[in-house]
């Protein structure tokens, strides 16, 4: 969550070699292993409506861009929700390398749902994206608090209201990068895992880029410099406060022990 996927989902559909569906996020995998009510019909039909009614009634939209997204949606929309339903939905409608899927809830997986999904794919490779902990944990606020229509309360909050709030479950399990990671170990073995670290400088973006395709074995592609540079999905510009990072120091230094102890060196940029 808040680790860059927005920015990588767009930056790599330049690569002819990758597929991704029209949904980032399918979340099929969170749904067989974890929540059965993630995807549901409310679900689907508010994505719908929320993603793809502009797309289909803009005037931009040509004829060729309709048909996929009549193709995909109808696709999507269908039952039972199953292993075929989900091959369906990612599968590329030409001669592509891979199909990709993006998913922030995947890192919620445990162990020995990684083994399964190996064993479904002729092929699998999964990429962990690990960003400073600090920044995501504030991007992560930020984020939640607009969603819920609370970011105007954020600067008059105290230290004890900000660390009380990141610490909920559902926003904390993105905090404990030890722990995700030992369930990717356990689960996946050899040359299918691989962890990155977002740049967060843009001028390490192609190099980020280029590590990504030799990992999945894909050509380069040629980047515009626009997707170099600019940064998606953006939270609130609202500076980080003076006392953030004292609250989660003692946590962060956990966290890069235990990334140390799974053989994993934290940037040394991190707090």
């Amino acid at each position: 969550m808040k680790s860059g996927t927005t920015w990588l989902y767009w930056a790599l559909r330049f690569n002819k070699n990758l597929y991704f569906s029209l949904e980032k996020e399918v979340h099929y995998f969170h749904r067989k292993y974890i929540d059965s009510s993630i995807l549901n019909d409310v679900h689907r039909i508010a994505q719908i409506k929320n993603l793809y009614v502009h797309e289909l009634t803009s005037d931009k939209t040509g004829i060729e861009e309709m048909r996929e997204y009549a193709r995909w949606l109808t696709l999507y929309l269908r039952s039972p929700m199953d292993d075929d339903w989900y091959a369906e939905v990612i599968r590329p409608p030409q001669d592509q390398s891979w199909s990709c899927d993006f998913s922030n809830l995947y890192a919620q997986l445990p162990a020995w749902a990684w083994k399964d999904i190996a064993t479904s794919c002729a092929q699998l490779r999964v990429l962990l994206l690990l960003r400073d902990p600090l920044h995501r944990l504030w991007s992560h606020l930020k984020f939640d608090l607009t969603y819920n229509g609370q970011l105007d309360q954020l600067p008059n909050w105290s230290p004890h209201q900000v660390s009380d709030y990141l610490r909920q479950p559902h926003i904390w399990y993105n905090a404990e990068y030890g722990e995700i990671i030992r369930r990717l170990q356990s689960g996946l073995t050899g040359p299918e895992l691989k962890f990155m670290f977002l740049p967060e400088k843009h001028t390490d973006a192609l190099g980020f880029l280029r590590e990504i395709e030799h990992f999945v074995g894909v050509q380069e592609a040629a980047y515009p410099p626009w997707v170099l540079r600019d940064k998606v999905n953006q939270s609130d510009p609202l500076p980080m406060p003076d006392f953030f990072p004292d609250l989660f120091r003692t946590d962060v230094d956990r966290i890069k022990d235990e990334m140390r102890d799974a053989g994993i060196n934290p940037p040394e940029t991190w707090l």
